[in-house]
């Protein structure tokens, strides 16, 4: 298994043809890991992946369809693959 990090997020609808191709394939063929530490991000609708998602220090919010949570350190939430959220730092 390959793990690779970004250290930047991603917004699939906003980046151009090659950055969203190059991602993508990432994406698509390993596990990826984002490291961010920012004061504020809002991340566009997206789906994936099977996902893992968790937070050290601060809170993240994600929003799904028809409702909303928040993560905190020390807490996990794992989200199907196919299921369209978006998240705010």
């Amino acid at each position: 298994m390959e793990i690779i990090q970004f250290n930047t997020a991603f917004q699939a609808r906003s980046a151009s043809p090659k950055d969203k191709k190059v991602y993508l394939d990432s994406l698509s063929r390993t596990t990826v890991a984002f490291r961010l530490k920012t004061s504020r991000l809002t991340v566009e609708p997206h789906a994936g992946n099977f996902s893992i998602k968790t937070v050290f220090s601060g809170s993240e919010r994600y929003e799904f369809t028809n409702s909303a949570t928040t993560v905190r350190p020390g807490e996990l939430m794992f989200v199907r693959e196919d299921v369209t959220y978006a998240s705010a730092i």
